[in-house]
């Protein structure tokens, strides 16, 4: 695998619930931690395959690696059948 080769991934941060159904999968293929905002918990799809593949963070803002964090920019909202669900957007920032 060509992402392996060139020294892999030290985490995953998904903010989309349509990654959600995967991320167990996807922490056990490239070796590291998923990171997922705690309030979408509940899209969550699958039970981690280990105890560190998961990662739930509450706060606004969680360093990922040295250098790189995660922020909660927002919630989106969707409506589906007059059931309004919530999800958190998440972007990346990187100190120079």
């Amino acid at each position: 695998m060509k992402i392996k080769q060139k020294g892999g991934l030290k985490a995953i941060v998904i903010s989309h619930p349509h990654y959600y159904t995967t991320y167990a999968n996807w922490a056990t293929v490239f070796e590291c931690p998923v990171y997922i905002a705690y309030d979408d918990r509940k899209w969550l799809c699958q039970q981690p395959h280990r105890a560190d593949d998961l990662v739930l963070f509450k706060d606004v803002t969680r360093e990922i690696v040295p250098g790189v964090t995660a922020v909660k920019i927002g919630k989106i909202s969707s409506q589906l059948a007059r059931i309004v669900e919530v999800t958190y957007a998440v972007t990346l920032t990187a100190s120079p």
